[in-house]
């Protein structure tokens, strides 16, 4: 009984949340930038359009960023958050687990760009909202096939992956700086 006490609760579950709250505590706190690094970047589903609202993606992070963006803008302030995420969870982006991680994600993002841009709108601001927040997906650019790599099957995308020469660098980190003052490294995903 003395352990739960320590945790969260949500319906029936009890979970450990202090790396959210250290998150959030150090979102609202940081003063110039925020970069994050995280296999996957989706949460505040109560604030997503009616249609896209699973209870599934609860967490505070999006949002908390977005409101400390639209502080930042009400204020005159320079401040930047730089998130870094893979192009798509690893898998098959095909398969249906994928496609509804990704589709959370851009109902995340889609949120929190559109509370920004209305908030750049309201202040009456010439700023875009990617001046304030900016998401990067990593890739490299092969120009020469390693040796002994066995050749893909005509017409899958493995094959087009190899003539493009472009892959994806899979960002499987979970880590935060704020303000170069504050450093999260740790097992958080942002999708409890």
């Amino acid at each position: 009984e003395k352990r739960k006490e320590l945790l969260t609760r949500r319906t029936d579950m009890y979970y450990e949340s202090t790396i959210h709250k250290a998150y959030i505590h150090n979102i609202r706190r940081a003063k110039h930038f925020i970069y994050i690094e995280n296999q996957y970047f989706l949460g505040s589903c109560h604030m997503w359009d009616k249609e896209s609202r699973p209870q599934k993606a609860v967490q505070l992070i999006p949002i908390t960023i977005t409101m400390r963006i639209i502080d930042a803008i009400n204020n005159g302030e320079e401040f930047a958050v730089y998130i870094v995420i893979p192009m798509h969870p690893e898998g098959e982006p095909g398969d249906a687990a994928i496609q509804e991680i990704l589709c959370y994600q851009y109902s995340t993002i889609s949120m929190m760009y559109k509370f920004i841009a209305d908030a750049l709108k309201s202040a009456g601001s010439l700023k875009l909202p990617t001046d304030y927040l900016s998401f990067f997906c990593l890739g490299k650019r092969e120009t020469s096939v390693p040796e002994g790599l066995a050749v893909p099957g005509e017409g899958t995308r493995e094959e087009a992956i190899r003539k493009s020469g472009r892959f994806m660098i899979y960002v499987h980190s979970k880590m935060a700086i704020f303000d170069d003052e504050y450093i999260i490294v740790g097992r958080f995903t942002s999708s409890v």
